[in-house]
Parts: C-alpha cells; sequence; structure tokens
C-alpha cells in the first residue's frame, strides 16, 4: 500500500519551488523564435526532438514527492496555455516560475498569504488591461508575415506556406495541416461545418484528411446502428474510411460497433445542425456516395469538418454562395522524430496567426510585457496588498525578456533596464542582430490572446503558491513517473 507524506509551509513551499526550477531548466531551453530543440527520453520507443515546452514537461517527473508536485504545476500551466491558446507554452512555463519565486519572497512583507494572492490576481487584470490597450488589429500581409515567423521559429519556408494559406482564406479555422514528405499549400473548395469530433485529435496536426470517405449523415440523435441500417450496407461493402454526422452521437452508438466492422475506419462527429450551410436532406444527397472519377477529401479537426466539393458540384449556383474556400498544409519531412518537431512548430504558428487575425497583435519577444512592468512600477493604489502584488507581478513580468537575452548571450538585465528606460515603449532585443530596435519595425510581433492567455495562466497557478501551507503526496516508489512513461510510450 502506498504511504502519504505530509509537509508544511516553508518545507511545503520550497520543494514546489525546487521542483519548478528543475522542470523549468529543461523547457526554458525551447524559448522564443532562436531556441533551442530539447531531445525527450522518458523511457519512450525513440527519442523525441521538440520545441514545445508543454512536450518537455507533460511528462518530467522528479523523485522527491515535493518537488515532483512543483513539475507537475508547471506541467500543468504549460498544457493549459495549449489547450487554450495553441503556443506561449513556454512563455507562461517561464512567468509562473518567476512569479511562484517573487511571491515566496514578498510573503514575508504580508501578514495574511490569501490577500498576497488577491493582489496578485487584481495586478494580472491591471496588466491584461495594459497589453489589451496597447494590441493592434492584423490587417497587413507584412504584419501577419510577422507573427508566422515569430511563432515559426524563424522557419522561412515554412512561414511562405502559412502566409500563402491565410492569404487565400476567409475563415482562418479553414487552414489544416497534415503530415505528408513533402511540403505544399492546397487550396480548395467545399463545406466548413462546426462539428464536435467524438475521437479527439492530440497530436501535433490536430486533425484527420480522409480521401474519398463514405459519408453518412442523419439528422436526429444516434442511438442505434439499426437507425442507420441502409446506410450501413453501403459502408460495409466500401473500403474506405467512414465518416458517421449527426445532430448528436450517442455514447452507446460508439461503444457498440458491430463486430464484423472494421473499428479504424469509422469516425464519430456531432453536427450543428443550426448552423449548417443548407438542409440535411440536401446535404446527404451530395455526399451520399463518392464520384469514382473524383477524389474528394475529408478534414476532421476536434470542431470542425471540411467536406470538399467536386468541381461538379459547385456548377449550381446554390452550392455556390456556400462553399468555402479553405487551405490544406503538407507538413514535409521525413523522419518520425522530425516530422513530429516540426509539425508541432507548424500548429503553433497557425495558433498564433488565428489569434492574430482575431484579437491583433502586440510587440513581440517579451517586449510588451517589459512595458506592462513600466506601466504597473507607475501606478499608485492606497491599498497595501495590491500595492504587494503589482511588485510581485512588476518583477516577474521582466523574467521572460531577461531570459531570451541571456540564452543569446547578452546581458540581460541591463538590456532590461535600457528597455524600461525608453518613454516610448515597444523596444525589444532582436536576437538574430542582438541589438535592441523597435519591435513593429523589426517584425518582431506576437498574438495578443497568447500573451494574455499565459499572463493570465501563469498568474493564476503561480498565485496559488502563496497559499500552499500544507502538500499531501504520495511515496510510491517511482510507479507515478513510470505509468506517465508509458502513457507517452503508448501516445
Amino acid at each position: 500500500m502506498n504511504k502519504s507524506v505530509i509537509m508544511h509551509g516553508h518545507e511545503a513551499r520550497m520543494g514546489i519551488l525546487k521542483g519548478m526550477e528543475s522542470a523549468l531548466e529543461a523547457a526554458q531551453m525551447t524559448y522564443g523564435p532562436c531556441g533551442w530543440t530539447v531531445a525527450v527520453d522518458y523511457h519512450a520507443p525513440q527519442i523525441r526532438s521538440t520545441k514545445c515546452g508543454a512536450r518537455v514537461l507533460e511528462c518530467f517527473g522528479l523523485s522527491d514527492p515535493c518537488e515532483d508536485a512543483g513539475a507537475h504545476l508547471l506541467c500543468h500551466v504549460a498544457l493549459q496555455v495549449k489547450k487554450h491558446a495553441g503556443d506561449g507554452t513556454t512563455l507562461a512555463s517561464v512567468l509562473a516560475h518567476a512569479i511562484a519565486a517573487e511571491s515566496y519572497r514578498q510573503n514575508v512583507l504580508a501578514g495574511n498569504q490569501t490577500e498576497v494572492y488577491r493582489g496578485i490576481r487584481i495586478a494580472s487584470q491591471m496588466a491584461e488591461e495594459f497589453i489589451i490597450k496597447q494590441s493592434k488589429p492584423l490587417t497587413r500581409p507584412t504584419e501577419l508575415l510577422a507573427v508566422a515567423r515569430s511563432a515559426a521559429g524563424l522557419d522561412d519556408a515554412l512561414v511562405d506556406l502559412f502566409v500563402k494559406a491565410f492569404t487565400c482564406v476567409q475563415d482562418p479555422s479553414a487552414v489544416f495541416l497534415q503530415p505528408s514528405q513533402t511540403s505544399s499549400c492546397q487550396v480548395i473548395d467545399g463545406l466548413l461545418l462546426d462539428a464536435h469530433s467524438h475521437v479527439r485529435f492530440d497530436h501535433p496536426c490536430n486533425s484527420a484528411v480522409l480521401v474519398n470517405p463514405h459519408i453518412v449523415i442523419y439528422p436526429g440523435v444516434l442511438e442505434t446502428w439499426d437507425q442507420i441500417n441502409h446506410d450501413l450496407k453501403e459502408a460495409k461493402a466500401s473500403d474506405t474510411d467512414v465518416l458517421i454526422a449527426a445532430q448528436r452521437v450517442c455514447p452507446t452508438f460508439r461503444a457498440t460497433i458491430p463486430a464484423e466492422l472494421d473499428s479504424q475506419r469509422f469516425h464519430f462527429v456531432s453536427l450543428a445542425m443550426s448552423r449548417l450551410p443548407y438542409a440535411v436532406e440536401e446535404l446527404q444527397e451530395s455526399f451520399r456516395a463518392s464520384s469514382p472519377h473524383s477524389s474528394r477529401r475529408c478534414v476532421i479537426t476536434n470542431d470542425k469538418v471540411f467536406l470538399e466539393l467536386p468541381y461538379t458540384d459547385q456548377a449550381t449556383k446554390e452550392v455556390a454562395e456556400r462553399v468555402t474556400r479553405a487551405a490544406l498544409i503538407s507538413i514535409g519531412e521525413i523522419g518520425d522524430s522530425a516530422s513530429c518537431e516540426r509539425m508541432e512548430r507548424a500548429a503553433q504558428c497557425a495558433a498564433s496567426v488565428r489569434a492574430a487575425l482575431d484579437q491583433g497583435y502586440v510587440p513581440g519577444g517579451a517586449a510588451i510585457l517589459v512595458d506592462a512592468a513600466g506601466w504597473l512600477g507607475s501606478q499608485t493604489v492606497d491599498d497595501a496588498t495590491t500595492t504587494i502584488g503589482i511588485e510581485i507581478l512588476r518583477q516577474a513580468l521582466l523574467v521572460p525578456a531577461r531570459t531570451l537575452i541571456d540564452s543569446a548571450g547578452e546581458l540581460g538585465a541591463h538590456e532590461v533596464q535600457t528597455m524600461l528606460d525608453q518613454p516610448s515603449g515597444g523596444r525589444t532585443f532582436d536576437l538574430r542582430e542582438r541589438r535592441l530596435c523597435q519591435a513593429e519595425e523589426a517584425g518582431i510581433l506576437d498574438a495578443t490572446a497568447v500573451v494574455i492567455t499565459a499572463l493570465r495562466v501563469s498568474s493564476s497557478v503561480a498565485g496559488l503558491i502563496a497559499l500552499t501551507e500544507v502538500l499531501v503526496s504520495q511515496l510510491d516508489g517511482g510507479d507515478r513517473i513510470r505509468k506517465s512513461s508509458q502513457r507517452h510510450a503508448q501516445h
């Protein structure tokens, strides 16, 4: 039976901070467009290379239970940012550790740790409002190029693909990724449908591309296989993938696939029927069977389904008015480890560009965080607790820029102080030129939503370190680390 260990106060907080620091030592190497690639070996079948902070942290484990808890906290921050923003995982990790460490140092100034946490949250909201005010809408191709270039790790070939893709489409969600032996960007026409995929994609491209699938569309709630018995006969006769779409696909339906069917061929999605481009009957008729002379593709993501229309189907005026132009980007590079790393960068790039098109951009290279720190330092508040929270966050916001500049071999503290002394703001450190410059002029831009999400998640989780008084952990002889490694190997 596993034994539990209980740690209190100073010992618990110090152990958590030490674990966060150990995990960050590996993850922060991936930070920034010029960040290093990290080779990860968690007893998986093969060593994986990655530039994603969340990938480095997701299976990170330490022998000390208290330090392991800190590593898992940092992993939680990275995974939450990846889930909600798609990029900025390492930025959030750096911020979370910086806020937690500064909170620990400032705790001695306050009699109530709960008040310190409240002060951090208030300061975080003030910084968010400042960043949102500095945000600008992404309207020009040069701005799109700059955001994509920062997010893609200065991979110019990858940037060209994304600029072409997002320039061709009207809806940013109509840009999809697929692994391939060669890199290309294909523009295709079809129907973009809001959907919920019941097989969630956790691999980098977050999608599945089906070629000439057999499509079954049911207008109601699917509970039993008898409801689609006629369509099922046609699906059995075909040797292609089968997409089953309905208003809602019940768990019992998905769990009772007939034994004679190959479950790997079936994909289940629930469609938002109220937002279909036209009546279900017309949709059924259009996609009841694939033409033997055409090759239509179907792209399934976690929240969208794109059905490619052959040219003959687009001929009618009614259908042509509802056609959406999409871009299918093939990310080519042979070799599992290498292609996965590039696919991760591509997914991060796509998420950043979508976020910038939606909510605008801010000066990159952690420049906006330095500006926010300078602005926070000029604010005067009457509440003593809020003043402590502002000071904690102000010091933490300077850490990402220092980390970036130090990794380039320059003096981060000196350059950051120079940035703070600039009254106009918007200055950043160009890692290629190794000099301070205006972020917009140098084309170093980040998506506003990515920065906001990283700040919000990191301040929320790291602020809880100030409240940690008791930590309860299990001494399981390393089973947790082994189980985590086994799950990683299975994926």
